[in-house]
């Protein structure tokens, strides 16, 4: 998971959809339903823009102990 690696180098930080978008070389749209996804089941908090577009992720800690054991980090 992109994001669990990201809070492994930067803890504090939120992810732009660019950064993603470059990582993983998916289109906005299929990352935006993949990321509302793993919204709805916890495993990320998204942060929106004044329109509601989102701007930002990052891992929760559900998401975290889901993609490696607490060691990892």
């Amino acid at each position: 998971m992109v994001l669990a690696e990201n809070y492994r180098v930067n803890p504090g930080l939120h992810m732009t959809m660019e950064d993603i978008k470059e990582l993983l070389d998916v289109s906005g749209e299929n990352l935006d339903k993949h990321l509302l996804s793993l919204e709805e089941k916890g495993l990320v908090g998204l942060y929106r823009d004044r329109r509601g577009t989102v701007a930002l992720a990052r891992v929760t800690y559900k998401g975290l102990s889901q993609a490696h054991p607490p060691a990892y980090y």
